[in-house]
């Protein structure tokens, strides 16, 4: 199916009245999201934007976000959101390793952007910088939009970077075909319609945030975009959201608000991701009423992989789910998760080249290791390349992780192994500690002992490093792994 209708033209045919997009800043029906996307298209191509130019975009989830997003792409350009998070120098490294001749922010990354400019980094060409109020502009009316606008599904639409454990992203390439397929197949598990709202509460730079955006318009549904300052509980009822995506941390945060869980419970659908998720929360979610889906995803598949069914089982939530449509799936003869399917990205972008990282049969290797059940059930065991041996035992740090975000009071941890001369490698943990509560390293210590055996309790546990900049929604374990490395070794001195 190499063109089709543009989903969001057919959105404003099929649901023209239906809000499309909420935000503090507005609220903004189907059709005039499709009007919006047409003008802001034409804008961008006065501004340089041709079919193929690489733009990056800058900026924190805002209305205008989606509708930039969703003109480039009609406009046959590429896509590339990029952390708010990260510092200058790597935000420039990256645009320009992965070929950026645009770039559309917020005011306050433009300095940085025009450093590129006047030559302080390697650059092919002049980047050409707009800002976002200049781009997109909601108060302009248009009659550009069209409902004669098909799409090729296997345009270049998105690069998104990775989330993964090395020093440096990699961009991520998607067609618009990843991102359709990938919509088409969550929107079969979990009902989605006219009417429902799906909270973002992940960045848009991130790809559970952006797949968002892709499953409401083939749904006719809305997204509500929170201010910065909005707690998920005050959004849930405020904007009366009826799916969620959120990680572990969130949904343990929400777990601890009572007005807010409260709330929580007439939500449709709450998909948790993005990483390890503790057994007790996930039991604490559905004892609460909460109607959680677990799920496995990567960037690489365009989202999510796998995901439990409504009104699944226990035993079910115990797993990453089942595998969604337009996916394929199996497990290696060593464990290793292999995939592939219309979700599956294109390759990685390294300037100009693209680096496909697919087997002779077409599978994707994850680096995860998992298995699957009787039931097709998948469970994910840990990321082969944070597995480290101690004493002749393979540690996988989720589990530990687990462990210490099921103890009151630890809103995130990361465990990393570091280099010992007796073991080969020990674990040692950060930790995140709630508002309020301060670390005891033994209490915690004591703690672990109840779940772990002893080779997994961690040699050291450290307060959560406020310097450390993640990649995506993941934290760095690079960072942390050299950091921990460091304090052990002082310690030793």
């Amino acid at each position: 199916m190499p063109d089709i209708s543009c989903p969001l033209a057919q959105a404003a045919i099929d649901y023209g009245d239906q809000i499309a997009l909420v935000s503090d800043k507005d609220t903004i029906n189907y059709r005039r999201y499709n009007q919006l996307v047409a003008s802001t298209a034409v804008t961008l191509r006065q501004k340089g934007v041709q079919p193929h130019s690489r733009v990056a975009i800058i900026a924190d989830n805002c209305i205008e976000y989606p509708i930039l997003l969703m003109a480039l792409i009609r406009l046959g350009a590429v896509a590339c959101p990029v952390s708010t998070r990260w510092p200058t120098e790597m935000i420039l490294s990256y645009m320009t390793r992965i070929g950026c001749s645009h770039l559309i922010a917020e005011e306050w990354p433009i300095p940085a952007a025009l450093r590129l400019r006047s030559g302080r980094l390697p650059a092919r060409k002049p980047l050409n910088v707009q800002t976002l109020e200049v781009v997109v502009r909601l108060n302009v009316e248009s009659d550009a939009a069209s409902s004669n606008v098909t799409l090729n599904t296997n345009q270049d639409a998105t690069i998104i970077a990775t989330s993964g454990t090395t020093k440096s992203p990699k961009g991520v390439l998607h067609t618009f075909g990843n991102h359709y397929s990938s919509a088409l197949g969550s929107n079969k598990n979990i009902a989605l319609g006219p009417g429902d709202r799906w909270l973002v509460s992940l960045p848009l730079y991130h790809v559970g945030g952006l797949a968002i955006l892709f499953r409401t318009i083939l749904a006719g549904a809305a997204v509500v975009i929170p201010a910065k300052s909005d707690n998920i509980a005050s959004i849930i009822k405020r904007d009366d959201a009826s799916h969620l995506s959120l990680v572990p941390t969130q949904l343990h945060r929400l777990m601890r608000d009572r007005a807010g869980l409260e709330d929580a419970r007439r939500v449709k659908a709450i998909l948790v991701g993005g990483g390890y998720t503790p057994e007790i929360l996930l039991s604490e979610a559905v004892d609460n009423g909460l109607p959680v889906h677990t799920t496995y995803g990567l960037t690489e598949m365009a989202s999510q992989v796998t995901t439990s069914k409504p009104e699944a089982s226990p035993a079910e939530l115990r797993t990453s789910g089942k595998l969604l449509p337009y996916r394929e799936l199996r497990i290696s003869e060593n464990g290793e998760i292999l995939v592939r399917g219309d979700t599956l990205f294109r390759g990685y972008v390294e300037s100009d080249r693209l680096r496909l990282t697919i087997d002779d049969k077409g599978w994707f290797h994850t680096g995860d290791m998992g298995a699957l059940d009787d039931e097709g059930c998948l469970t994910v065991h840990g990321r082969q390349d944070n597995m480290f041996i101690s004493g002749g035992e393979n540690i996988y740090p989720e589990p530990i992780e687990a462990a210490l975000l099921s103890i009151e009071g630890v809103e995130e941890s990361v465990v990393v192994g570091v280099s010992d001369a007796e073991f080969g490698y020990r674990p040692v943990a950060f930790v995140r500690m709630s508002f309020g509560v301060d670390m005891d390293t033994e209490k915690l210590r004591l703690r672990l002992r109840l779940h772990l055996p002893g080779h997994m309790l961690p040699v050291a546990v450290y307060p959560w490093p406020e310097e450390t900049n993640s990649v995506g929604l993941k934290p760095d374990r690079w960072y942390m792994t050299e950091l921990a490395q460091e304090l052990q070794s002082s310690k030793d001195r």
